[in-house]
């Protein structure tokens, strides 16, 4: 059995709802065989009925996690991170699952690229009627192209050459994934290999030690990189 968890977002009652209904349309619309609606609005009306943030159904390995923000959270049941929560459930599968959310708008993508590429999990935008596939087990992440497309959706995106153009060069060896042009920092061709594996060492998911080996530059590099988060948009 494929376990299936769900991500509804709302900070009032008609919002959330939205988010279901949007759910149950794409399932019903892409006929896609993850969940039925009916097991999806019985999630969501325990969640309702019992001021929490997440429900869960063991005969089917489906859950539901509902993420109001702010302090609508504190007063219910649950974790108090439901969307990290959400993902993590997902990552844990073995085999891998599907994860389905109303939309990717604000999504944490460094989150959502761990899941799909080191878990395999089928990321699937209701919204848009997108579906993120896993990809191969021999790539590092997402392709750049990938990462940039999820960027826009997610409303996270921000221009490289725009974020460097501002940050002046003087002279010497450009930081790690940066090249200089006219006394500026841009972007050089491993800029985005470079962003993903800081960001994983912020994660605590790779070493500096083993983010050096699969960079190719000596450990102190990656302490400087990691000195400077507005180079690579470390959160």
């Amino acid at each position: 059995m494929t376990r299936t968890v769900l991500i509804a977002r709302g900070d009032t009652h008609d919002e959330r709802q939205r988010c279901i209904d949007t759910i149950c349309s794409w399932i019903r619309d892409m006929q896609a065989d993850v969940i039925s609606t009916d097991d999806v609005r019985k999630l969501y009306e325990y969640t309702e009925e019992n001021a929490s943030t997440v429900a869960t159904l063991e005969s089917k390995d489906a859950y539901l996690y509902v993420r109001p923000s702010g302090d609508i959270t504190t007063d219910r049941q649950g974790p108090d991170e439901p969307e990290f929560e959400a993902l993590k459930k997902a990552g844990a599968a073995d085999g891998g699952s599907n994860l389905i959310v109303g939309s990717l708008a604000r999504a944490p993508v460094s989150d959502i690229e761990t899941i799909v590429t080191d878990h395999r999990v089928r990321v699937h935008d209701a919204t848009h009627a997108i579906t993120i596939q896993p990809t191969r087990h021999d790539r590092d992440g997402f392709a750049p192209a990938t990462r940039r497309a999820l960027e826009v959706l997610t409303g996270t995106a921000e221009s490289a050459d725009a974020l460097l153009a501002g940050v002046a060069w003087q002279g010497g060896r450009p930081p790690l994934g940066c090249t200089s042009d006219g006394g500026r920092l841009a972007p050089d061709d491993d800029y985005d290999r470079v962003c993903r594996a800081l960001q994983r060492v912020k994660r605590g998911d790779w070493s500096k030690t083993k983010a050096s080996e699969k960079l190719g530059c000596a450990r102190k590099t990656i302490d400087n990189a990691l000195e400077r988060p507005e180079l690579y948009r470390l959160e």
